[in-house]
C-alpha cells in the first residue's frame, strides 16, 4: 500500500477518534472521559502502526491521526457539543431515575446498620463498665481480706531495695505495697 492510503487511513481514525472526543468532553467526571479517550488514542495509534501499516511507524502517520482529531473537531465538534451534552443528561437522569429503588433500599440498610452499631457500641461500653466494676470489686475484697498464712490479718511487705541516689526517682516501686516511697534507677 502506498503512503498516501496510510496517511488517508490515519486521517479517518482521527476523524473516529475526534468523534469519541466529542462524545466524552461534557461527560463528568472530567478526569475520567479524558482517561477514556487517552486509552482509546495509544491502542488506535498501536492499530494503525502495527495493523494497517504493518509496523511502518512514521512520523506523519502520527500527524495524520492527531490531525484527523482537530479536523473533526473543528468541522463537526461545535455543532455536536449540544446533542453530546444533552445525551450524558438525559443519560444520567435515567440513570438515576432507575437507580432510586436502590438508593431506597440502601438507605434504609445504612439506617438498620447504624442502629445496630450504635447499639451494639452501648452494648460494649455497658459490658466493659460491668466487667471493670466486677474486677475493681473482686481486687478491693481479695485486698480488704487477710492472707491464710498471715494470723496477724496484715499483709506481708516484700523487701524495699534502697536507692542510693535519694534525690532521683527515674524508676519504679519495687514493691507494689511499699509506704516508703523508695525506688531502684534503671
Amino acid at each position: 500500500m502506498s503512503a498516501w492510503h496510510h496517511l488517508g487511513q490515519g486521517l479517518l481514525l482521527g476523524c473516529g477518534l475526534g468523534l469519541m472526543y466529542s462524545l466524552l468532553r461534557p461527560f463528568r467526571p472530567r478526569w475520567l472521559g479524558d482517561l477514556l479517550f487517552l486509552i482509546a488514542l495509544f491502542w488506535t495509534w498501536l492499530y494503525l502502526g502495527f495493523g494497517l501499516c504493518e509496523g511502518d511507524l512514521r512520523t506523519a502517520y502520527t500527524l495524520s491521526l492527531v490531525a484527523g482529531i482537530f479536523l473533526w473537531n473543528y468541522l463537526f465538534g461545535s455543532i455536536l457539543h449540544p446533542f453530546f451534552s444533552a445525551f450524558w443528561k438525559y443519560f444520567f437522569q435515567t440513570l438515576h431515575y432507575f437507580l432510586r429503588p436502590v438508593k431506597k433500599i440502601l438507605k434504609k440498610i445504612g439506617n438498620f446498620l447504624f442502629f445496630l452499631f450504635a447499639s451494639s457500641k452501648k452494648w460494649v461500653t455497658i459490658e466493659c463498665n460491668h466487667r471493670l466494676s466486677k474486677w475493681a470489686e473482686n481486687r478491693r475484697n481479695t485486698h480488704a481480706q487477710p492472707f491464710p498464712s498471715d494470723p496477724t490479718g496484715l499483709s506481708p511487705q516484700l523487701p524495699v531495695f534502697e536507692d542510693p541516689g535519694a534525690g532521683h526517682h527515674f524508676g519504679f516501686h519495687c514493691c507494689a505495697g511499699s509506704t516508703s516511697g523508695n525506688r531502684v534507677k534503671l
